[in-house]
């Protein structure tokens, strides 16, 4: 007797993002972050008041636990903190503040969805950030950066009509879409659905569209994937 499967395209889809979390178990076991040692945690200051700052359980701050962070020393006065590598000491960016913090969540609202749905490596994505940036790739990684580059990544990602896509990237954009779009046929928009096949046949021809064109197709593709997260997820929660 074979499975019954009632929500194959949901099913499905978490497998695949097991199977992801697990390959990216894989490739952190072959990079694994080496421990500070007491100095060098001793050594993480606030940026914003200069304290020193505790290692502690998030609890603190969260009310239940979801692991360690450095905090600021003065907090709830000042209350910078920063999460950890899952266990490690190793900080996984800057202390921030709730003015950072809420900055990261847009960026990363923004620019995850280059490399969580498979558009690009995330490796690929976070060396072409680098260059639209015009930073060092080693700098460019959002756990980094402060409140003007955070803005900076949103005028470029959000705002800028200028973006240089790869074409594999674009590719694998407009692969996606229709895949999706087979399925929740429902939640197209006629003209978006029009825009975005015509632009993947210009690809196919070996035109590469504009960046102009390039900026609606991804504002197409993610107007599309929240639709389906609202169904699929929103549903699943209900």
């Amino acid at each position: 007797m074979g499975i019954y499967i009632s929500r194959p395209f949901l099913f499905f889809k978490k497998l695949k993002k097991l199977k992801r979390g697990s390959e990216k178990l894989a490739r952190n076991n072959g990079h694994h972050h080496k421990n500070l040692t007491e100095e060098e945690m001793q050594n993480i200051k606030c940026p914003y008041c200069g304290a020193d700052t505790v290692f502690v359980d998030d609890s603190i701050v969260y009310g239940q636990s979801f692991g360690m962070i450095y905090l600021c020393k003065n907090y709830p006065e000042c209350d910078a903190h920063v999460g950890v590598h899952k266990g490690t000491n190793v900080p996984k960016g800057r202390l921030a503040n709730k003015e950072l913090r809420e900055y990261k969540k847009v960026v990363h609202s923004i620019v995850d969805n280059f490399w969580r749905d498979g558009i690009m490596t995330r490796r690929e994505f976070y060396a072409w950030m680098a260059k639209q940036m015009q930073m060092p790739e080693e700098e460019a990684h959002v756990a980094m950066f402060d409140v003007e580059q955070c803005q900076k990544a949103i005028r470029i990602f959000e705002e800028n009509k200028e973006l240089d896509i790869p074409v594999s990237a674009l590719n694998n954009m407009f692969k996606k879409y229709f895949a999706y779009s087979k399925i929740h046929y429902d939640l197209l928009g006629e003209y978006e659905c029009e825009f975005m096949f015509k632009m993947k046949n210009m690809l196919a021809k070996g035109i590469t569209p504009t960046k102009s064109q390039q900026y609606y197709s991804f504002k197409c593709y993610k107007m599309l994937m929240a639709r389906v997260n609202q169904v699929e997820y929103g549903n699943a929660a209900a």
